[in-house]
């Protein structure tokens, strides 16, 4: 708005403008930033037609200088409108500026035209005076009842305390105390190293666990022998326990075999 005020008033085409009274209003932009309406209004209705001509043949140029502003990227058409509103406005002034009030009429600032009149109250509703000259006499407030706390059947006041009480435990000392007095307990590494077996070891251990393993079914199967699924059940148990001993022997003699071909070579 500013650029625009200032572009008609010292333009190229301001010559024609200056004197006839305009003012621009307000300035709105469409919604889809197609047209640009520049309300304006003239202080005397007289000459509208003709200022309203002069402002159609300056929207063309107005929109030229402010493109050249570089302001926004891409100026809108721009349309000047007569703002209505104002202008019954200024037409309602100077009707008032021209009526006549008769001769007793004094002109009053208009500050004063909304400030309400006070009329004294004669009568008063008894018991609600106040004696301004004993205070001290005035009838004391009666006190208010407790506040009911068992509302809806809730016990209001025993709710409360206990949120009070667990903020008051939750701000405690010791709770707001800085991590780092607190030390933590060292934890006792083991001192022995574990121990790794060898291959011969973990074979013995195998073996003396498939034989272990063995007797434990054999003794079983003696203790239980007139049950014959039962006895079927250990004796394939102890087939695939025999079987597995045998693979695991044998791909350990595999690994240990060293062939005296290739150690010469």
């Amino acid at each position: 708005m500013r650029h625009i005020t200032d572009i008609m008033a010292t333009g190229e085409d301001s010559k024609d403008i200056v004197g006839r009274g305009i003012e621009v209003s307000r300035v709105k932009v469409s919604a889809d930033f197609s047209h640009l309406s520049v309300y304006w209004l003239a202080q005397s209705s007289r000459e509208d037609n003709e200022i309203e001509s002069i402002l159609k043949c300056l929207a063309g140029k107005l929109r030229h200088e402010l493109s050249q502003l570089q302001v926004i990227g891409m100026v809108p058409r721009v349309d000047f409108v007569k703002d209505k509103q104002y202008a019954l406005m200024a037409d309602v002034d100077e009707l008032l500026l021209k009526a006549d009030f008769g001769e007793d009429y004094v002109p009053v600032h208009p500050h004063y035209h909304n400030n309400a009149t006070f009329t004294q109250i004669e009568k008063f509703t008894p018991g609600l005076v106040y004696n301004t000259d004993h205070p001290e006499e005035t009838p004391e407030d009666k006190p208010l009842p407790p506040m009911r706390m068992n509302v809806f059947g809730l016990d209001h006041a025993f709710i409360l305390n206990k949120i009070q009480t667990r903020m008051k435990k939750t701000r405690a000392v010791h709770r707001s105390e800085p991590a780092h007095l607190y030390q933590d307990t060292p934890v006792d590494e083991p001192q022995e190293t574990p121990e790794y077996l060898s291959a011969k070891q973990r074979h013995d251990n195998f073996a003396k666990f498939l034989k272990h393993r063995q007797l434990s079914i054999e003794k079983t199967a003696k203790s239980t022998k007139n049950y014959r699924p039962e006895l079927d059940l250990y004796e394939d148990e102890l087939l695939e326990s025999s079987k597995l001993y045998d693979e695991f022997a044998d791909e350990f003699d595999e690994k240990d075999y060293i062939n005296e071909s290739e150690e010469n070579y």
